[in-house]
């Protein structure tokens, strides 16, 4: 019995080339933000690591007036805190804040490999440890947004978006043409082998043109064969019926 040869809708392939594009796309845009993030912090963080050493050379806890005139003279936010992680000098805007966490992934990766400062979130920031177990910590911070994802993030993840559908709409056309094909000749194939052998055409490329043109060619030698065999059939029909 002949089975059921209409064409399927690709809807797994076409979802899998959505997600598959979409993950794809989004590392792909983590990365290059990272990368272009390490630039930028790159011009803060060597000449915020080399003041945070020159600072950490100069400052006497035990003097804060003199720890003090020393962290401005850097010309970064800065602060001095004792071994117990208690606060003693701090300079730099009254508003500024310190208290912020790490950028997360980009972050990771525009700090891979990085020395002597560290990426916030927002801003960079060199910590020296004194032998006294005291630490000196010089701030700069970034232009609005830079050292966070959610100034780029909207308009990647749309983009992303947007070419994974595209994607998805390609791989749904090409899936639809693929099972179409594929329907006409398992259609060609089951009237072949029930004795109607239907007309098809070559079509496609690769290896569907070779299968299509293969069932074009056996479709046409067993119409010759049919009708020779339908011929015969007749001549002896009309031989025997005399003897009737």
């Amino acid at each position: 019995m002949p089975h059921d040869v209409r064409p399927r809708r690709p809807w797994r392939a076409t979802i899998a080339t959505i997600v598959g594009t979409a993950v794809v796309l989004g590392l792909v845009a983590l990365l290059a933000f990272g990368l272009d993030l390490r630039r930028e912090v790159d011009r803060a963080g060597g000449p915020l690591a080399a003041a945070a050493d020159r600072a950490a050379a100069q400052v006497d806890p035990a003097r804060p007036a003199q720890a003090g005139r020393v962290l401005r003279e850097t010309g970064h936010s800065a602060r001095l805190m004792g071994p117990g992680g208690r606060v003693r000098v701090q300079t730099g805007p009254a508003g500024d804040v310190w208290s912020r966490g790490d950028a997360g992934t980009a972050g990771a990766i525009a700090t891979a490999g990085a020395a002597g400062w560290t990426l916030r979130d927002g801003a960079v920031e060199a910590t020296r440890t004194l032998p006294t177990g005291a630490t000196i910590t010089l701030r700069e911070r970034l232009a609005p947004g830079a050292g966070t994802i959610g100034s780029a993030g909207p308009p990647v993840a749309a983009a992303v978006a947007v070419l994974a559908l595209l994607a998805g709409a390609l791989a749904w056309i090409l899936g639809v043409r693929r099972e179409r094909r594929l329907a006409r000749l398992t259609a060609a194939a089951q009237a072949l082998g029930g004795g109607r052998p239907a007309p098809i055409r070559a079509e496609g490329r690769g290896g569907w043109r070779a299968l299509s043109g293969a069932m074009e060619t056996a479709a046409e030698r067993a119409g010759v064969l049919q009708a020779s065999a339908e011929a015969r059939m007749e001549a002896l029909g009309a031989a025997l019926a005399p003897m009737a």
